[in-house]
């Protein structure tokens, strides 16, 4: 499919891999709101993320039902039988997650918030995946994982720490946007 840009068309002012980075950009906020304990912002971005990453797929896939909102989509996800059961469980626990405020008090943990943030992204990569694994299109960011050497006498973190290294030392992650 060949997109075609409408600045005037709320879902085709962007193309499926500008859509892919906003909902990078929104799934950055959705995790700083937890950081701050603001649970609702978090909840609410976290959707939004996953959502505006399925925009995408609205747009690669235009004769499946996808509807609207973001919500929307991720309930016609929840539907779809040629989507991985994981992304459809992510689907279901994203909108399953209770929003916070009104009448009822949610507990919650640190541990929650990752498991809602974990579910935005992998309703997220599965989008990215259809983007870029249907286009032949350049990725957004590029990863690189080598092991470097580690030398605990010498790296500030654990100089003169007794304590065992941390087992994240001896690895390293370079992500450069293109």
């Amino acid at each position: 499919m060949v997109f075609s840009r409408d600045p005037s068309h709320w879902l085709l002012q962007h193309s499926p891999e500008e859509w892919i980075h906003v909902s990078l950009g929104e799934l950055t906020n959705a995790a700083e709101a937890y950081r701050v304990r603001n649970a609702k912002a978090g909840i609410t971005g976290a959707r939004r993320a996953a959502g505006i990453a399925l925009n995408a797929l609205v747009i690669l896939q235009p004769e499946k039902p996808w509807r609207r909102t973001y919500m929307e989509h991720l309930a016609c996800l929840i539907k779809d039988d040629q989507v991985p059961p994981a992304v459809q469980q992510a689907a279901r626990a994203l909108l399953s997650e209770p929003t916070p405020g009104g009448s009822l008090l949610t507990l919650r943990s640190p541990a929650s918030d990752h498991r809602t943030l974990e579910s935005a992204r992998t309703v997220m990569a599965h989008a990215y995946a259809l983007v870029y694994g249907s286009q032949r299109a350049k990725p957004l960011l590029h990863v690189k994982i080598r092991t470097v050497p580690f030398d605990e006498s010498t790296h500030p973190v654990t100089q003169g720490c007794r304590r065992r290294k941390p087992r994240c030392f001896g690895q390293r992650v370079d992500i450069s946007r293109r």
